[in-house]
């Protein structure tokens, strides 16, 4: 494999900034050393500065460091700048899975890190077409849908950062093949010969019997249904991005999903937007399942308060015309704070234990407007004070604005569709009588109503907690 010839066909093949700052995460090994001579060509041609980036888990003593030294000298020869850090993987706390899992958590901490302390454009890892093949072959045996099955992105985003992986069309023959041409050393890490680790067991057993028996291009057959899968998987992320346009809301402490839009789609996308809704609420879709997803999709046809439970303390339940991800018990403790009536200051403002703040303004003036949802005037001389912000109790009964008579809360909030777990949590405006003025952001009383006699306005509004 010539040099000059592989520089060139990269140069075209991947999206590289013509300025800026790119970190390359160099451990040492023949693969990272390889990407930093690839992208220290392409500098010279493209124009970008050069960071490199090395992590010492300190896991093999002397070796490591040895490994961080090598790396160090290897930038400066080539005249970049290095950030090399020590952060024992044994000692950290904090980082759940095995050590594998661990390590490789805490180097993306560490590079997340130096892309923001270099306010870097780019970052670039020396992924191969053999890494390809063995992390499509360990996603296959985890049981993974498209994502996992199209592998690792030549190009893609992380955190808005570009994401290069140079190497990801050579294995790792043509890589020593390409350092022997730039009479390059590296160093070799002995863990990567052992057993022990799943990925090495499917690199010295599985991928060499497949070829032996099967194929001997397997490697290459595996990374080419990657990337035929990898478009598949955009066109469908672009179709459920289209889905949830219409259909996803993001509330207060809840994910809501219009199911008579979502009933309209394909189960594919369906699916995936059970799975998008669950990552938006909790942050990761590690522990939700195939069988989970299709457990919310049934929901989708049940009526009114059915519910489900998902792993983390997630909540599914059908509210009316949604499907509703909530966390429940989050609910439940927030719903027991806001029993405790506040007092409400005027003028001035009230923080309630709900997160809310409440604004009183008094007017000497008939000139305020009258509004019905965040806002509301009453007529201060006609209230009964003190005033106090409480959540329902049994026997409240409340007297709409413009309704003749009284209803009971709970009939009142079932007709407006508040969803159940909400109406314990829902702010309500008392006075010195208990008797409700306002349901905080939904409806006003027909106490207290300003008229031409009015002298003086309390003006009330609400909003987050500062």
């Amino acid at each position: 494999m010539r040099t000059a010839q592989y520089i060139a066909s990269t140069i075209k093949r991947l999206p590289w900034p013509t300025q800026g700052t790119v970190v390359v995460a160099v451990s040492g090994g023949p693969d990272s050393v390889c990407a930093l001579r690839v992208c220290h060509a392409i500098a010279q041609v493209k124009g970008f500065s050069i960071h490199v980036a090395h992590l010492d888990h300190g896991l093999r003593g002397a070796e490591s460091h040895d490994d961080a030294i090598f790396t160090q000298r290897l930038a400066e020869e080539l005249g970049w700048p290095v950030t090399s850090a020590y952060r024992a993987v044994e000692q950290i706390k904090g980082y759940s899975g095995s050590l594998q899992q661990r390590c490789r958590t805490i180097r993306q901490d560490f590079l997340n890190e130096v892309v923001v302390n270099q306010e870097a454009v780019a970052l670039v890892y020396g992924h191969n077409l053999d890494d390809q093949a063995e992390t499509v072959i360990q996603h296959l045996m985890r049981g993974s849908g498209l994502k996992g099955l199209s592998g690792m992105r030549e190009s893609d985003h992380q955190g808005g950062v570009l994401v290069l992986r140079p190497l990801l069309d050579i294995s790792r023959i043509q890589i020593i093949e390409l350092l022997k041409e730039w009479e390059q050393s590296y160093r070799q890490d002995p863990s990567n010969e052992t057993d022990k680790y799943q990925r090495n067991h499917i690199r010295h057993h599985l991928l060499p019997y497949l070829r032996q028996e099967y194929n001997p291009n397997i490697t290459q057959r595996i990374a080419d249904m990657a990337a035929i899968i990898a478009h598949d998987d955009d066109l469908l992320q672009d179709l459920t991005d289209r889905a949830l346009a219409t259909s996803m809301q993001v509330k207060e402490n809840m994910i809501t999903l219009n199911r008579a839009l979502l009933q309209q789609q394909p189960q594919a996308i369906q699916l995936r937007a059970m799975r998008r809704a669950y990552q938006r609420l909790n942050g990761s879709t590690e522990d939700l399942t195939y069988a989970h997803a299709l457990e919310m999709i049934s929901l989708l046809s049940e009526g009114h308060g059915k519910s489900l439970s998902l792993p983390n303390g997630i909540t599914c339940e059908i509210i009316y015309t949604q499907l509703c991800l909530f966390y429940a018990r989050d609910l439940y403790h927030e719903s027991h704070d806001l029993a405790v009536p506040v007092m409400v200051t005027i003028p001035g403002l009230t923080n309630t234990a709900g997160g809310k703040r409440l604004s009183a303004i008094v007017h000497n003036s008939v000139n305020a407007l009258e509004k019905m949802n965040k806002r509301v005037v009453f007529d201060l001389n006609r209230l009964k004070l003190p005033l106090a912000i409480r959540t329902r109790k049994p026997g409240d009964r409340f007297y709409p604005y413009k309704a003749p008579g009284s209803k009971k809360l709970k009939n009142f909030m079932i007709d407006l569709k508040i969803p159940r777990h909400l109406r314990d949590r829902q702010l309500l405006l008392v006075d010195g009588e208990d008797q409700i003025l306002w349901i905080i952001g939904i409806r006003r009383s027909n106490y207290a109503i300003i008229s031409a006699n009015t002298q003086q306005i309390l003006e009330l509004s609400i909003g987050e907690d500062q």
